[in-house]
């Protein structure tokens, strides 16, 4: 059954990779060194007064590719670990969709849907996402590979049929800023 599974992945990736490269001159790849999330489910309450972060993850070098033309792109992720309630799970290449309604250089606000199949101690766990997501990104010349940060605040609703509220900050991003604190303490 997993054999079967991971074929049924190759095969949807191979699919997305062929839609996305028709008219290939016009896609812009670029990758970072993964993102950590943190989510807010709202119907989770401590108190009366806040909310509890009920989902953590943490996502390891993720190759993002969009076309120029209609602003539509795609991120696959070599691996992404997600801590959900009380279970961990783990997961190969998972995909995300997009499509930015609003962008320029830096910024981008649109719709989004990921799926992904993790694995955990009981089996294969299934999991989607949709929702809108704004964030900050950098546009560059679509004939270079370069590095782009991700960092951006999302609302979405999931396969456990739960709202969640979410940040995402990258890991480059996020060293560079502990370091840069780091030094100026020292000197």
């Amino acid at each position: 059954m997993m054999y079967k599974l991971l074929k049924s992945l190759i095969v949807l990736v191979l699919w997305v990779l062929t839609i996305f490269s028709l008219g290939a001159e016009n896609v812009k790849s670029t990758w970072n060194l993964g993102t950590i999330d943190t989510v807010w489910n709202h119907s989770t309450k401590i108190d009366n007064d806040s909310s509890s972060i009920d989902k953590f993850s943490v996502s390891l070098l993720d190759f993002q590719f969009q076309t120029l033309i209609n602003n539509l792109g795609y991120q696959i992720s070599l691996v992404n670990i997600k801590h959900n309630y009380d279970k961990d799970v783990v997961t190969l290449f998972p995909i995300e969709v997009y499509y930015d309604f609003l962008q320029n250089k830096i910024f981008r606000f649109g719709a989004y849907s990921k799926g992904e199949l993790g694995l955990n101690e009981v089996g294969i766990v299934p999991f989607f996402e949709l929702g809108i997501k704004v964030g900050t990104y950098y546009k560059n010349n679509p004939s270079r590979f370069r590095y782009s940060w991700k960092n951006s605040i999302y609302i979405g609703f999931d396969s456990n049929l739960e709202f969640n509220i979410g940040t995402q900050v990258d890991i480059g991003s996020l060293g560079l800023l502990l370091l840069f604190a780091t030094s100026n303490i020292e000197g």
